[in-house]
């Protein structure tokens, strides 16, 4: 469930887009972004925050995510999927004895949520390269902890003379020239 009010204002207001920001966030904030009501600037800290009250209790009660296969947060966390599962089935069952020609793939089951979500999973046998690992490792190991430097680009930069695009706002006039 999201409850990071002040940090995830701060994150929305933010214009720079960071290697670091953790994957969730980028998630939680393209939603939010794109949501009808976005305002796209806060007024001030207050218009933030009440945006953001009325955003958290839609996308915890109301938004069916599709990384629960379309169960709410708030059913994942307080525990009320077999509630909710066995409503929506009996449901699909009905429609499906009423009118059993639209179902060309049978009775149609409910799929369940995962039992745990991650954007960036960790395998289960992954060992953390820690500093104290790299520093006890033997030379053998040592080497398959480091990962190589990316390679330079091999992309052709092409200057042709007399061409400059500059940016809004700059004088050509006080460019170096090339």
């Amino acid at each position: 469930m999201v409850e990071e009010g002040d940090r995830f204002i701060a994150f929305l207001t933010s214009t720079s887009s960071s290697i670091s920001s953790a994957a969730h966030q980028e998630s939680l904030s393209h939603t939010a972004k794109y949501q009808p009501d976005y305002p796209g600037r806060f007024r001030d800290a207050r218009h933030a925050r009440h945006w953001c009250q009325d955003f958290f209790r839609w996308y915890n009660d109301d938004h069916h995510h599709e990384g629960l296969n379309l169960f709410i947060p708030a059913d994942v966390f307080f525990a009320r999927i077999e509630l909710v599962a066995a409503r929506c089935q009996e449901a699909l069952e009905k429609a499906f004895a009423a009118h059993p020609q639209r179902f060309v793939r049978g009775l149609p089951r409910v799929r369940m949520p995962p039992d745990s979500i991650a954007i960036n999973p960790i395998e289960p046998d992954h060992v953390p390269i820690t500093a104290d690992r790299i520093v006890n490792a033997r030379d053998a190991e040592q080497a398959s902890l480091w990962t190589p430097a990316p390679r330079p680009s091999t992309t052709p930069i092409i200057h042709i003379p007399g061409v400059y695009t500059a940016s809004p706002g700059v004088d050509p006039r006080h460019t170096l020239s090339t």
